[in-house]
C-alpha cells in the first residue's frame, strides 16, 4: 500500500509543488472477525499548506460479503475511541440486516 501511495502522490508531485511523507502505523482497533487492518499517518505539503492526517482501513469478511471501513482525519480524532464502537455498529447493522432477511 505503501507503494501505491508512493506512486499516486509521485505523479501528482509532477503537477504541482506537493510533498508527502507517509509511514505504516499500527492500526487502534482490530478489525472484526479476524479481518485485516491498514493505518498509516500522512504528512503533505502543498505549496506551502501543511497537513497531517491519519487514515485507517479495515477489511473482514462478513457471511458472503467482504465489509471495510475508512477513516480519514486528524492524528488525534482517528483513535480507538473512534473506531471502536463505529467498527461494533457495523456489525450490529449487518447482524440486524441478516435477522430481517435483507
Amino acid at each position: 500500500m505503501l507503494a501505491v501511495f508512493d506512486q499516486v502522490f509521485g505523479e501528482l508531485a509532477n503537477y504541482s509543488d506537493i510533498k508527502v511523507d507517509i509511514r505504516a502505523v499500527e492500526a487502534s482497533s482490530d478489525a472484526p472477525s479476524d479481518g485485516a487492518t491498514m493505518a498509516f499517518d500522512l504528512h503533505l505539503d502543498i505549496s506551502g499548506l501543511e497537513l497531517d492526517l491519519a487514515m485507517e482501513m479495515y477489511l473482514w469478511p462478513y457471511g458472503n460479503a467482504k465489509v471495510t471501513a475508512t477513516f480519514l482525519g486528524t492524528p488525534d480524532a482517528i483513535n480507538a475511541a473512534l473506531t471502536g464502537p463505529t467498527l461494533d455498529a457495523i456489525v450490529d447493522k449487518l447482524k440486524a440486516a441478516v435477522a430481517s432477511g435483507g
